[in-house]
C-alpha cells in the first residue's frame, strides 16, 4: 500500500530523471524540482547504475503506522497495561522502536525510566519517628551546646542514585 506522499516522491523522481535525460545541469535540475542537490545526485547514481529511479522496496519515512485507527488501538493497549516498556510495545505489535516512539509522542506520552525505590517499613518509620523526637527533645534541653541548623530537607533518607535519563 502506498501512501499518497510516497506517490509524489515517486512522480518527482520521474519527472528529475526525464530533466536528467534532456542533458540540464544537476543542479538545475535540482531548482526546477525544489529539492536538494544530493537527491538529484543520488538519482543521477541510481540511473548510471540502470537501477531505475525507484524506491527500494521498506525503505523511506511511510509514516503508514500514524492513522487514526491504529493510534486509537495503542491507546487502548496502553490503557489496558500502563507499564509495558516502549521496546515490549514495539516488539508486540511488530514495528520499530522509533516508530512506536514517534507514535507515542503523537498521543501525547513521554518516555521515562521507572526507579527502583528503596520501601520503608513501617517499624522502620516509627523507629525513625521516634529517633527524631528525641533529638528534637535532646535539643530543647541542651540550647547553648548545639547550633540549630534549619533546612528543608528531610531527615534521615539515603540519596537515590541518580539516572540522568530521568531528566526531562
Amino acid at each position: 500500500m502506498i501512501s499518497c506522499d510516497m506517490k509524489e516522491q515517486e512522480v518527482k523522481r520521474i519527472k528529475m530523471s526525464a530533466l536528467l535525460d534532456t542533458g540540464l545541469p544537476q543542479a538545475a535540475v535540482a531548482k526546477v524540482a525544489k529539492v536538494g542537490i544530493c537527491t538529484v545526485q543520488h538519482i543521477a547514481a541510481t540511473k548510471r547504475a540502470s537501477k531505475g529511479h525507484e524506491r527500494k522496496p521498506g525503505s523511506g519515512n511511510h509514516r503508514q503506522v500514524s492513522n487514526h485507527t491504529f493510534l486509537k488501538s495503542l491507546l487502548e493497549r496502553i490503557v489496558e497495561n500502563p507499564k509495558m516498556s516502549l521496546w515490549q510495545h514495539a516488539r508486540v505489535l511488530g514495528m520499530s522502536l522509533n516508530t512506536n516512539r514517534r507514535c507515542m509522542v503523537e498521543l501525547g506520552f513521554e518516555s521515562f525510566v521507572q526507579r527502583k525505590q528503596q520501601l520503608i517499613s513501617e517499624a522502620a518509620r516509627q523507629w525513625q519517628l521516634a529517633r527524631v523526637k528525641k533529638l528534637v527533645v535532646w535539643m530543647k534541653q541542651n540550647p547553648a551546646s548545639t547550633e540549630q541548623i534549619f533546612s528543608g530537607e528531610k531527615i534521615f533518607t539515603v540519596d537515590q542514585f541518580h539516572n540522568r535519563r530521568n531528566d526531562c
